[in-house]
């Protein structure tokens, strides 16, 4: 089958595959695995993924791999995708993405999933098209990837919203618990890389351009997973921000809730406004918790036990089995390698039911490209008119930090569902020229 007609036929099987992975990663009844016995190899799909396997990142990078093997003992119990097996080997990212990702290519991996982080992600985009093995990035939110550093991207995918999806609704929820009038003075701590920088320009622009006249009085840029974050709460305690924003996670985000704990900074602080903070989310304490109120959290696209279980009862099947599995506590980082691995295997499935036969990789990035897909939290979709349908996208939430009673950890009140529409630009419009257009 041509680009063409390929192109053609997916416009039926989008809506079929995005019925797939709600309870179980792909269906398992008879009917779908029949329409899937095509000219099919039986050897496994071998898999390369390369994520933060040490160090504080892991607070948050542990439910990812989780999930990972969650998912492919799913996939595999279920009789593998289109019949064929996963197995997965796991690199540690803080060795050398690039490296990572050309050992991966050399040992002919069919996809590489990773590496999780903005900058290493920026770095690792253009060699992966280079070198022609499929790559998924589950993170590496940053909205410059495919507007600035790769834009012509062909078999590299992100899941993740690009980050400045999440920066605008942190924004807006901001303005809706202070009301615009009531902010007169911003101020931000985050991780002093591409994430971060990006994450604090989205923010900061559109509460500008929502809450009017705004005095940034504080920028504090730490190194990623720094020891110490004191000089910065001292800053932002003696400044009094209406707003603090931030963008750490793992240890980062831990470290400097404790320590602006120790010195009070809390009560100096109008409302503190993160977009990634829960993941630092398992080390919170009930004190930091309650001092830090009201924190307002946005996260991308899942959260444990949200929705609730009548309306979403395989998000709590996928908690159950996340605890089981040993993580303590589960946040929103469980769904990028869940649902990156869930964009693989229902694509993959969806190309042997069109083709008859198991996919070259550009005949399944252009299936990728142009697919719908549940989840079990939210429904992921991708749009040939952004990034050439590189980039997922799906609803993010945003809460307010709480301590959670029944768990006895962090968790979310107040959770509410944002669609991505309106949140992110059209297509073909860079991110900075639509916000500073408001």
């Amino acid at each position: 089958m041509g680009r063409r007609k390929l192109i053609k036929a997916m416009g039926a099987g989008s809506a079929a595959a995005a019925l797939a992975g709600c309870g179980a990663l792909l269906p398992d009844d008879d009917e779908d695995s029949a329409e899937t016995n095509g000219d099919v190899p039986d050897d496994p799909i071998e898999v390369g993924f390369q994520i933060t396997l040490d160090g504080p990142g892991f607070v948050l990078t542990e439910q990812q791999v989780a999930a990972m093997e969650i998912a492919v003992d799913r996939i595999n119990d279920s009789g593998g995708i289109a019949g064929r097996e996963v197995e997965v080997e796991t690199l540690n990212e803080g060795e050398g993405a690039i490296e990572n990702h050309e050992r991966f290519v050399d040992d002919e991996k069919d996809v590489i999933f990773g590496p999780a982080t903005s900058g290493a992600v920026a770095s690792v985009a253009p060699v992966a098209d280079e070198l022609g093995t499929l790559t998924i990035f589950p993170d590496g939110a940053a909205f410059t990837l495919f507007e600035d550093t790769h834009t012509d991207p062909e078999l590299v995918f992100r899941f993740q919203n690009p980050d400045i999806t999440e920066t605008v609704v942190a924004a807006r929820a901001v303005v809706e618990h202070l009301g615009g009038d009531n902010i007169d003075s911003i101020a931000n701590v985050s991780p002093d890389y591409e994430f971060g920088h990006t994450q604090w320009e989205g923010f900061s622009t559109a509460v500008e351009a929502l809450g009017g006249d705004v005095e940034v009085v504080y920028e504090g840029w730490p190194d990623l997973f720094a020891d110490d974050m004191s000089s910065h709460v001292t800053e932002v305690a003696s400044l009094e921000p209406d707003v603090l924003f931030t963008s750490m996670w793992g240890g980062d985000m831990s470290l400097f809730l404790r320590q602006g704990n120790e010195v009070g900074m809390w009560d100096e602080v109008g409302v503190h406004a993160t977009t990634i903070g829960y993941g630092g989310a398992p080390d919170f304490t009930q004190e930091e918790v309650e001092a830090a109120d009201p924190t307002v959290m946005v996260g991308r696209n899942y959260i444990y036990n949200y929705p609730p279980e009548p309306m979403a009862p395989a998000v709590h099947e996928l908690h159950e089995e996340l605890q089981n599995w040993g993580v303590s506590a589960v946040y929103g980082y469980t769904m990028s390698t869940y649902g990156a691995m869930t964009w693989y295997a229902t694509a993959a499935e969806r190309a042997v039911q069109l083709l008859g036969r198991w996919p070259e990789a550009e005949e399944l990035a252009e299936i990728m490209s142009n697919h719908g897909f549940a989840t079990p939290s939210v429904f992921c979709a991708t749009d040939p008119d952004y990034f050439n349908g590189r980039q997922a996208f799906s609803n993010l939430h945003s809460g307010e930090l709480t301590w959670d009673d029944e768990n006895d950890h962090a968790g979310w009140t107040n959770v509410r569902e944002w669609s991505p529409i309106g949140n992110h630009p059209p297509p073909g419009v860079q991110s900075m020229d639509w916000l500073e257009g408001w």
